[in-house]
Formats: C-alpha cells, structure tokens, sequence
C-alpha cells in the first residue's frame, strides 16, 4: 500500500502494476491518498508527468486516459493563466 499524505506542493500522481492498471490524479497541499496498486510515481510538473509517460508500459486504452488527464491539465494551466492576466472589476 501506497499513501502520500499533504504534500508541499500541488503534485500529478501515477500509481499502477506496471502493467494494466492504472490511476492518476492530481494531489494538493490539502490532501492524502492512498493506493493499493504497488507503484507510486509522483511528480512535481505536468512536463515530467509527459515524460515519463513515453516509457510506461500500457494498454493503448490506459494511454489515451492518461493524454486526457495531462490534456485537461494543461487546460487548467491555460485557465488559470488567462485569469491571472485579467483584469478582474467589480
């Protein structure tokens, strides 16, 4: 079992068998998880999340949930800086 528990940073999560199961989400300074797969892969950035994901071992199905996933983060990312460059007014 597998468990990161509030972490300093807001991080991207991998845990999987290495073979066919897999979950990633993304953790923050507020939060634990737990899993029971025995591999916990955690990175600081999307861009590591990215690359590491050219060298795991997954079904094509498992690779196309994991794109989604990095794909909405980088949405999230897009959002959030769009926000911070408006102008917010009353």
């Amino acid at each position: 079992m597998n468990e990161l528990k509030y972490p300093a940073t807001t991080k991207q999560v991998v845990c999987h068998n290495g073979q066919d199961v897999y979950h990633f989400f993304t953790i923050d300074t507020n939060s634990v998880c737990t899993s029971g797969q025995p591999i916990m892969e955690i990175f600081d950035t999307r861009e590591a999340l990215e690359v590491k994901m050219q060298t795991l071992e997954m079904t094509d199905a498992n690779r196309e949930d994991l794109q989604e996933f990095i794909w909405k983060l980088m949405y999230d990312e897009l959002v959030a800086a769009i926000l911070a460059d408006a102008e917010v007014t009353p």
